[in-house]
């Protein structure tokens, strides 16, 4: 047999083409060390710059002129972005001319309104090819108020794209009146001057006045020469501020101002220290639990209920209130406002402290205070229900007393508190009376009582008074009732047609019938309902001045309604106190309030009945925390006990409003459309950083609302988090990591551009801090910090097609035939 066999050079040539297409499918790369081959501008051009870009701009052309191997393209950028210049189209007489011009040449017109650095970003990002070297650098105010430029920030870095940050001096226009600069701490303890350094401008050789407010109030009104420069520092020490928020308001009048909206800047400055407590008592001496605070060095100042103050803002220089023994008739409806939105807004601790005059006695029971407490003033569900008659004269005499006033319609207000006042399983009745008895509402349970007795009681006074027939009624109506309590409500101006009660006094005593009698005007017959009362284990009271009906009415009702037990009770621990750790045994309480824990309260001690005796809620940014025996006349071992001091000086620094810590650290930075929290926590013994496996943040907006977000871990004892917001003005937020907490403040202003500016550090300088941009030098020289990695998979696979070629080629042409191939003969 005879045929041609390859040889082996053709083989070889054959597998070395397979070779370098196998080695082109890895894409294997080759790293070289070069200088910036592609660099991006982005330069700034939104309102807020003023004319930042136009100064910045020569010094920043002559340091790009000075390296003329890298490709530029210029982005400039406000509410958009725009390519100004792009070397691929440009060509080096269109970079020649825009380096040259001593002032920035914009081609194109842009909405300078708004600042959205991340599409200018991600617009310089698509571009970067990754076979070259190239850089970013951003001349701006990095004061976004569209988009989120640190999204972008993070992919050029994680895409080994340096980015450099250079932030114009921020000069106003020559001769705009304008504060520039305000410089300020952000914690400072109370008692303590405020050290405020305020840059401003105006038009050379002239003078303007800067003013000054704290805190709302007019402070002082400098006058301030901007001499030859135009420009001119001040440094002005501030008087002490007291503990909480301190909000300063600068602003500059100039006689050449162009710019109104540059000329006002506030900060927002924390002024803590141990806040005084606010001790509320109706008692005629001190309390002694207030003493004994005293005594253990708390400064402390004592008020009568009516004394409250009636504003939030008065409720910010206290760490916390303190309520022993207050019903909510003791205080004006502003009043409770203000303390419930200082404990809400502003972080302040309130204690509340049980005693015969407070919680189910008090008309807690779904009062806006009961609505921020630990507990609900309504008992354990193993105590009875009882049945309330009312029985109510509406006779002529029940009409206007001598000051206008309507007997009968302060009357019915009083009942419809009072029945707001019970239980969903009480049974409630109303019975009308003058000349004749009327049943208005059945003795009953009802879903809603209060609503329906408001559509039944439109009545008009009018004829004489016979109380015997109601009272017969009202006895007939309750002792057939199934209930172990029965109380019977009696409200009548006192002049009865009737000399005596008929015998209705036994029939109350033989029914177990609760009387209390509420008589009102001076023309009562005192003598005849007291007589009454006392047959009917009651009371009555004279009301004198009308005003005082529904807070008596409700509160002597809830007194019958079982809101206290009485009796020797040994507290037990359920929780242990994270002040008070080492407590072996309670001192025993003579009594206390009847009351429930809210679903989201934490009770630390509780009686043998399973009632709260010590429990504790957060409301927002402040703790509230409950005594329901409080510490008077119920607990005399309490006050004789000797750790005494100790539990009740770290109860109440425990819910106090927090103060500065030198372990804590937290910051609010304000960005478009939202606020990012963050929170930093060392050890106790500053060796390392604290660990919390949950740490949040109560944020109150403007409007009062407040949220709870959770802050993520982000590193060894940090922690962030976002809030989403709109709403312009004051975020109060209060950061807590296990029994540790700090407050703070920001001002979040309107997605606006050449605004006033807040407190706090701003996001561009936590992303220089953060390593996300880099400042740029001052010389312009940038190098590429690592080796840029080449791929030679292009090259194999020209290699390799190349070789293909070469081999058909050879195997064809006869001259080359002979070279790889020869002919070669085999007999079989």
């Amino acid at each position: 047999m005879t045929g041609d066999i390859p040889s082996s050079r053709a083989l070889y040539a054959r597998l070395g083409v397979l070779g370098l297409l196998l080695l082109a499918l890895f894409d294997p790369t080759i790293s070289r060390n070069t200088a910036i081959e592609e660099f991006f501008i982005l330069l700034d051009d939104s309102a807020s710059m003023r004319n930042g870009l136009d100064t910045t701009w020569p010094m920043l052309a002559q340091q790009l002129a000075e390296a003329p191997g890298a490709e530029l393209h210029v982005i400039r950028f406000a509410a958009a972005a725009v390519d100004d210049y792009s070397a691929s189209i440009d060509g080096q007489k269109g970079r020649e001319k825009l380096l040259s011009s001593p002032s920035y040449p914009r081609r194109l017109p842009l909405d300078r309104s708004a600042t959205d650095l991340e599409t200018a970003l991600r617009d310089a990002l698509r571009r970067v090819r990754p076979e070259r070297s190239s850089a970013l650098l951003v001349v701006s105010d990095m004061r976004e108020t569209r988009g989120q430029a640190e999204h972008a920030l993070k992919i050029a870095a994680a895409s080994s794209v340096p980015v450099y940050g250079f932030i114009p001096s921020g000069e106003a226009d020559p001769g705009d009146g304008a504060i520039l600069d305000l410089q300020y701490p952000t914690y400072v303890h109370a008692g303590q001057k405020i050290p405020v350094i305020v840059r401003v401008s105006g038009s050379p050789s002239t003078t303007g006045r800067l003013a000054l407010r704290v805190n709302g109030q007019d402070r002082e009104s400098i006058e301030i020469d901007f001499g030859r420069r135009g420009e001119n520092v001040a440094q002005i020490p501030i008087d002490p501020c007291p503990p909480g928020i301190c909000r300063l308001e600068f602003s500059l009048e100039s006689g050449t101002d162009r710019n109104s909206r540059n000329n006002a800047r506030i900060a927002l400055i924390n002024a803590v220290d141990p806040r005084p407590i606010l001790y509320v008592s109706s008692a005629n001496r001190p309390p002694p639990a207030a003493l004994g605070l005293q005594r253990i060095g708390r400064a402390v100042r004592i008020i009568p209920p009516v004394e409250f103050p009636r504003r939030e803002l008065d409720m910010q220089s206290w760490g916390a209130v303190v309520l022993d023994d207050v019903a909510i008739g003791d205080m004006v409806p502003d009043a409770w406002s203000a303390l419930i939105d200082g404990v809400r807004r502003s972080g302040l601790g309130l204690l509340v402290l049980g005693g015969a005059n407070s919680f189910g006695a008090g008309a807690y029971r779904h009062s806006a205070l009961e609505k921020i407490l630990p507990v609900t003033a309504e008992g354990r569900d193993t105590q009875q229900a009882a049945s309330v008659l009312f029985l109510l004269d509406k006779s002529g005499s029940m009409d206007q007393d001598r000051g206008g006033v309507s007997r009968l319609g302060m009357a019915r207000r009083a009942v419809l508190e009072t029945v707001r006042g019970l239980w969903e399983r009480d049974r409630v009745g109303l019975t009308v009376f003058d000349a004749g008895v009327h049943e208005v509402l059945p003795l009953g349970v009802y879903e809603e009582p209060a609503k329906m007795l408001e559509r039944t009681l439109a009545f008009t006074p009018s004829g004489g008074t016979r109380l015997l027939p109601a009272l017969e009624s009202g006895v007939e109506r309750l002792s057939h009732d199934g209930t172990e309590r029965r109380i019977l409500v009696l409200v009548s101006d006192g002049r009865f047609l009737e000399g005596d009660f008929g015998g209705i006094e036994k029939k109350l005593a033989d029914a177990d019938i609760e009387v209390i009698a509420l008589a009102v005007g001076n023309q009562a017959a005192m003598p005849a309902l007291e007589r009454l009362a006392r047959m009917g284990r009651g009371k009555v009271m004279h009301v004198r001045q009308l005003a005082q009906l529904p807070r008596l009415m409700r509160r002597e009702v809830e007194k019958y309604r079982d809101a206290a037990e009485l009796g020797k009770v040994a507290p037990q621990s359920r929780k242990t106190l994270p002040f008070f750790t080492d407590v072996v045994s309670w001192p025993v309480l003579s009594g206390y309030m009847v009351t429930s824990p809210q679903p989201d309260a934490t009770v630390f001690l509780e009686s043998p009945n399973g009632d709260p005796l010590l429990a504790v809620r957060q409301v927002g940014g402040g703790k509230v925390a409950a005594l329901p025996a409080g510490l008077n006349a119920w607990a005399p071992a309490w006050l004789a006990w000797s750790d005494w001091g100790r539990f009740f000086g770290g109860l109440i620094d425990w819910i106090s409003a927090a103060t500065l810590s030198p372990l804590l650290h937290a910051q609010i930075h304000d960005g478009p459309g939202r606020l990012e929290l963050e929170f930093e926590a060392l050890a106790s013994d500053k060796s390392e950083w604290a660990e919390y496996p949950a740490v949040e943040s109560v944020v109150t907006t403007p409007s009062g609302r407040t949220y709870r977000i959770p802050l993520n871990r982000i590193a060894p004892g940090r922690y962030r988090g976002d809030l989403p917001v709109s709403l312009p003005g004051i975020y109060r937020a209060v950061f807590k990591a296990g029994d540790r907490s700090l407050q703070t403040a920001a001002l979040h202003e309107s997605e606006e551009e050449a605004g006033s500016y807040g407190n706090g550090e701003s996001l561009g300088d936590r992303w220089f801090r953060e390593g996300l941009i880099r400042p740029w030098p001052s010389d312009g020289e940038i190098a590429v910090d690592s080796p840029v990695a080449v791929s030679l998979r292009p090259l194999l696979a020209g290699l390799a097609g190349a070789s293909y070629l070469l081999l058909l080629v050879c195997e064809r042409v006869g001259g080359f035939r002979g070279f790889l191939c020869k002919k070669t003969t085999k007999n079989d």
